[in-house]
């Protein structure tokens, strides 16, 4: 999770990527509420799934690993 509403809580999403990276793990970025927010890269981002809200209100799940984005 990238933010928390209405709170605004940054968490430290970035580092906990580079965490899972170091110990093999998978990472899952939920991005809900991210959108339109915070600036990101998702392709900088290096995690494994990125969640997000799109326009219809329907999460969407994209994969760098396939180029789905």
């Amino acid at each position: 999770m990238l933010t928390q509403c209405p709170a605004r809580i940054l968490y430290p999403w970035e580092e906990i990527v580079k965490l899972c990276k170091k110990y093999g793990a998978l990472s899952l970025v939920d991005a809900a509420h991210a959108i339109g927010q915070i600036l990101t890269d998702v392709k900088k981002a290096d995690c494994d799934f990125w969640v997000a809200v799109s326009p219809s209100n329907a999460k969407t799940m994209t994969n760098p690993l396939t180029n789905n984005w």
